[in-house]
């Protein structure tokens, strides 16, 4: 399909498409802003003032990343003027791969979580890679094919803003899909030892902590993520990328939350009755 094949009605249809995903990728920005503002606090004392350290610097890449695609690359791609058919694909291609990338370094984070839970043993760590490389791998492959096929609407007017996507197939839907099959079996490989410790009596605050941050980290990604397949599968090409932004957030607040929580109620006890400090998933310097 292109211009000229375009009714007046579809055309309305597109612009008014493009621009609830313009406007909802700018809240998704001020989201981001808002949640690190309000943490700044929290964010300074348990992660700024410890020592460097691997898990530091993964959480403040994933923290802080959001800020390249979500406030600068999907602003450009949403108000740019001027585009031509090549530039409106290249800048797609970039916000689409840095935020993938970003929801990667946080599930990483909740990797470390759930290997400091099963005593940093070989075993998880080993099942851990196999499982991250297995669900991410397909869903960069998923998500370049979709980005390869995405065909936009290059209007003949000076200083229009933005990219107006014409047509697009439907296999971003699976990179949604390996989200949630590795968020559901890091949630049970979560579960498994907690339930084994509440039936011995583990029911101090930190387990407490550690197993409802996962449990609402797990519920509210799940929901997004079903709700991201039936948008991608349900509603017109131009769409498919409109929860999309909001969803990568989402995974950089409720990671950066769960570490905070979990050093915060730490550094409030001396001594942890069930299991050391250490061994809680609390990324230890």
């Amino acid at each position: 399909m292109d211009l000229e094949q375009l009714t007046s009605e579809m055309m309305f249809s597109k612009l008014q498409n493009k621009l609830v995903v313009s406007y909802l990728d700018v809240a998704s920005g001020f989201l981001l802003l808002y949640d690190v503002l309000l943490n700044f606090g929290l964010e300074f004392e348990h992660i700024w003032k410890s020592k460097w350290s691997f898990f530091k610097i993964l959480y403040l890449i994933q923290r802080y990343l959001p800020g390249v695609d979500t406030v600068i690359a999907l602003p450009y791609h949403d108000f740019g003027t001027n585009f031509t058919q090549e530039a409106c694909q290249s800048a797609a291609q970039i916000g689409a791969s840095i935020m993938l990338c970003g929801i990667i370094l946080s599930e990483a984070v909740i990797c470390f979580r759930v290997r400091a839970i099963w005593g940093n043993g070989k075993t998880v760590t080993v099942v851990l890679g196999i499982l991250l490389l297995g669900c991410w791998i397909p869903a960069f492959v998923f998500l370049e094919e979709w980005l390869s096929s995405l065909r936009y609407l290059i209007l003949p007017v000076e200083n229009f803003r933005g990219c107006i996507l014409l047509s697009a197939n439907n296999l971003m839907y699976r990179s949604w899909v390996m989200m949630m099959v590795f968020d559901t079996v890091t949630l049970i490989l979560t579960l498994i030892p907690g339930i084994s410790a509440y039936r011995v009596g583990g029911r101090s605050k930190i387990l407490i902590t550690i197993y409802r941050d996962g449990a609402i980290y797990y519920m509210l990604i799940f929901l997004v993520s079903v709700v991201n397949v039936l948008v991608v599968l349900m509603l017109p090409s131009e769409l498919s990328p409109v929860l999309a932004s909001f969803e990568r957030v989402l995974h950089s607040i409720l990671t950066s939350r769960a570490v905070l929580h979990i050093r915060q109620v730490a550094s409030e006890a001396v001594y942890l009755h069930e299991i050391p400090v250490r061994e809680v998933g609390t990324g230890a310097s």
